[in-house]
């Protein structure tokens, strides 16, 4: 993030909150900076297969600026700053309800073409919960 924003960023912090706080920062710099409307899946993404394997009551491929920057205001967390990734189709973003919990999923094509949960989380980047992962993974096999 400090490199997208073209800033300079310290490695030496000596506790993990310290850390979080500056991740925190530039996430919100970055939020200031974006601009809606800067997410467009490419016409032949290798993730469209992926959306007819989740089912669609409970899984939303994210595919637009602005509900880019809406998952990550709800679900507190920097997703909005995956929209360089996601156009040049190195993964595809979900927002999941999955009983009585709400994830941002982050999905990616593996070396055997297969996909894979690269990060699977509730708000505030808080873990999911094994169920919760194993029931994405069913889709996926």
């Amino acid at each position: 993030m400090a490199y997208k924003l073209r800033e300079s960023f310290s490695l030496q912090y000596r506790s993990i909150r310290r850390l979080v706080d500056e991740h925190d920062h530039l996430a919100n710099r970055i939020r200031e900076k974006e601009a809606y409307g800067k997410v467009k899946i490419p016409k032949n993404s290798k993730f469209k297969k992926l959306e007819k394997l989740l089912p669609k009551e409970n899984f939303e491929w994210i595919k637009s600026g602005v509900r880019l920057r809406k998952e990550g205001e709800e679900q507190d967390n920097c997703v909005f700053s995956y929209a360089g990734f996601i156009n040049r189709d190195r993964c595809a973003i979900y927002s999941a309800n999955i009983g009585k919990n709400r994830y941002t999923i982050e999905f990616h094509k593996n070396k055997e073409s297969q996909y894979v949960i690269a990060q699977m989380k509730r708000s505030h980047n808080r873990k999911a919960f094994i169920k919760d992962i194993e029931y994405v993974q069913s889709f996926l096999s």
